[in-house]
């Protein structure tokens, strides 16, 4: 079966809104639907039926069957005594199942396996919590018997139905929205799931399937339940400890009760005694409430970990304290489709009320909800961290520095002693031939497993299923293809001539790939990661290598995957000059400006990157790179000149240097006489703050900046002209 497959008979079983056509006693009604009357009885068989058979359309009296057979009829066979002679009860296209149950020949038939179903192919109990399984076939629109059960692409065949009575034992009738109800499981008991032994019944009114037990889970293969182990359980996730033998008379693992003396009993973890939201954490048991760990109770690594719970049972109402914590507050957060989350963080007035790396935020639905939150623009607005323990990320937030106060890579063996903050831990470089072990905090001997490929090469039908999964372009928060890629990867080793550049594309339709190259094999985080993409969901993605060295470059391929894996093709370009130096501006390899060489110090670098420091006029060819003037080096307070200028045409912009002799808190506006002006602030390392509103006035405030040399850039956005404008700058100790 299809993976696309199973996702939707995941999505038909979750599916809660689904409603439930005809009846159902007062047990189903819990979780299935409303009781439309109490004729029917658990399973869907009708109550009336004995009165029912009793009187035909004409209403002529049926004939007497008799009492008795010679030999007697087998009930478990599905035979009944009719005029001394034993005959089927099952109608046409049903089968007896051996214990007295007509089921379905054919499609919807109980199954172990697909060599049972006579059609198509077995959903299996063990796979989909189909009680006894269910016989279908694949289909995209329509099928030869019954509906297509269709959610956005490849389906499977379900059977028509008006009521629960005509669907199989263990299954209900439920409208689909096709005008025609469609059976599918729905389990009251035990008995009903042959295979697991275990109903499932739903409190919440959504579907009751057939699951493995109390103390059992699914084997990899989905075939058979098999008993909890200690390694199955995670018992130290929740902070409890494990008992081998704790559970299932013996048979089974269990995790222990808490521990009075360090932890507090919750519903379904420890945390420590004073845990509060917002307070700090090292995982998600850490932290408070009757929630589920990693579920809906979270430790978020933001200023080295503080918790906060998402649409979980603690949850009182926006505006007051979560239940159990007073100094919490509950408020609706919305992500970017809409979807709301109920929140409960730390109540706060001022940032000094919150943790550092996190700010005190108004929002909710009031709009006037006042919480604390992890902070994700750290370059603009800082860490909140008087104690100046926090560094910011390339994401925007902030982390514990774990290289301070004192470099743990000095004393590392095989190190070069340079240590790289990875959120709230750190990395060491490690020399050549070794590769860092984030288990053991140590180098070790490292063998790069990339297979080679040259321009002009291409590999096919490689399954990246095989593959590893130890790299991620995540690396600290800000990836180079601009998500995770913590799925399966392979690595190729492509050697590119000097001064040439290659094309590589991943092809893969069945997975979302995620392509990024990186100098170093042993970049696993992807820290060096020169160029990445992962811009489809089932189609090739593509990157262009450039080598502007004088002598050939060694690069590291690595086709990943930011989720699933399946087959794919690897294909390089033959090589090809790379286009800086020409004089012309090459859109295709991202040049910022060409000026005809590739002498770096000119402003125009051999990479043909404007250098910090400069600015490049590209209208005219080659480019005309000249110094950015320098407002002079200030100290905190001290008073910064107004600048004016204009006029800019629309997308044009002018440059001004500033030195800062110490750290600073930088306040300014732009006004200009007409268009929109945006601000950026840049130093060496790329922009470390961007203003864009809208308007005529751009006005900002704490610009977190530490000592050193920028490049303020005052910008017309889009198409409309500036005349005039002028440039207000103050600043203060942070």
């Amino acid at each position: 079966m299809t993976a696309n497959r199973w996702m939707l008979v995941a999505l038909l079983l979750g599916v809660g809104a689904l409603a439930i056509v005809g009846c159902g006693d007062d047990s189903a009604a819990t979780d299935g639907g409303d009781v439309a009357d109490g004729d029917v009885t658990e399973g869907g068989a009708d109550a009336d039926a004995d009165a029912d058979a009793d009187a035909d359309d004409d209403g002529d009296a049926e004939p007497e069957a008799e009492t008795t057979c010679d030999p007697a009829c087998n009930p478990d066979d599905c035979e009944q005594c009719v005029g001394g002679t034993c005959e089927s009860t099952c109608d046409t296209g049903e089968t007896c199942d051996g214990a007295g149950t007509c089921v379905v020949e054919g499609q919807g038939a109980p199954c172990l396996s697909d060599t049972d179903c006579t059609v198509g192919t077995c959903l299996t109990e063990f796979a989909v919590g189909a009680p006894g399984g269910f016989c279908t076939e694949d289909c995209t629109d329509t099928c030869t018997v019954g509906q297509c059960v269709n959610v956005g692409g490849p389906g499977f065949c379900t059977n028509d139905c008006t009521t629960a009575a005509d669907c199989r034992d263990g299954y209900d009738c439920y409208d689909i929205g096709t005008g025609t109800g469609a059976c599918w499981a729905n389990c009251s008991d035990d008995t009903q799931c042959t295979s697991t032994g275990y109903c499932a019944v739903s409190t919440t009114g959504g579907i009751s399937y057939c699951l493995c037990g109390p103390g059992e889970h699914l084997n990899p293969d989905a075939t058979d339940c098999v008993y909890d182990t200690c390694t199955d359980l995670d018992c130290p996730a929740s902070n409890r400890s494990c008992n081998p033998a704790g559970g299932c008379a013996g048979a089974c693992a269990a995790c222990d009760a808490c521990d009075p003396a360090t932890y507090v009993e919750s519903t379904n973890h420890c945390y420590p005694p004073g845990a509060v939201w917002g307070g700090p954490c090292d995982a998600h048991a850490d932290c408070p409430g009757s929630g589920t760990p990693g579920m809906d109770t979270f430790c978020d690594p933001a200023g080295g970990g503080n918790c906060y719970q998402s649409n979980g049972p603690d949850f009182a109402a926006e505006g007051t304290p979560c239940n159990g914590d007073a100094g919490s507050v509950g408020v609706t957060l919305y992500d970017f489709t809409g979807t709301p989350y109920l929140i409960c963080a730390q109540e706060c007035a001022t940032d000094a009320d919150c943790p550092a790396g996190l700010a005190c935020e108004t929002g909710g639905d009031s709009g006037t909800v006042q919480y604390c939150w992890a902070i994700m623009d750290c370059g603009t607005s800082g860490c909140n961290d008087p104690g100046t323990t926090l560094y910011c990320s390339a994401g925007g937030a902030c982390y514990q520095d774990a290289c301070l106060p004192a470099n743990p890579c000095t004393t590392v063996a095989n190190a070069t002693g340079v240590c790289q903050n990875d959120v709230n831990d750190f990395r060491c470089v490690c020399d050549d031939g070794f590769i860092w072990n984030p288990a053991t905090a140590t180098c070790d001997t490292f063998t790069c497993p990339a297979t080679d490929i040259a321009p002009g090469g291409s590999s096919g039908s490689l399954d990246l299923c095989t593959g590893t999964t130890d790299y991620d372009a995540a690396g600290d928060g800000s990836p180079c293809t601009g998500y995770a890629s913590s799925a399966e990867e392979m690595l190729f080793r492509l050697v590119v001539p000097a001064s040439s550049m290659v094309t590589v594309t991943m092809d893969a339709t069945t997975f979302d790939a995620s392509l990024w190259v990186t100098p170093d094999c042993a970049d696993q985080l992807g820290a060096a990661c020169v160029v990445g993409a992962d811009a489809e969901v089932d189609a090739a993605e593509v990157v262009t290598v450039l080598n502007f060295e004088t002598t050939a470059a060694t690069f590291i391929v690595v086709a990943d995957s930011y989720s699933g894996c399946g087959t794919f093709t690897l294909s390089v370009s033959a090589a090809s000059a790379v286009p800086c130096g020409d004089g012309n501006i090459d859109a295709a390899t991202s040049e910022q400006c060409d000026d005809g060489d590739t002498v770096p110090g000119d402003g125009c670098s051999n990479r043909c990157e404007v250098e910090f420091g400069w600015s490049c006029d590209n209208s005219v060819s080659p480019s005309v790179c000249t110094a950015v003037p320098s407002l002079g080096t200030f100290a905190p307070a001290a008073a910064i000149p107004t600048q004016t200028g204009g006029p800019l045409a629309g997308g044009a912009s002018v440059a001004y240097g500033i030195t800062f002799s110490a750290p600073v808190l930088l306040d300014g506006a732009a006004l200009a006489t007409a268009g929109n002006p945006d601000i950026t602030v840049s130093d060496a390392s790329g922009t470390v703050a961007t203003h864009a509103a809208t308007g005529t006035a751009e006005g900002w405030t704490d610009d977190n900046l530490p000592a050193g040399d920028y490049v303020i850039t005052v910008t017309a956005a889009g198409t409309t002209s500036i005349p005039s404008f002028t440039l207000t700058l103050t600043t203060t100790v942070p």
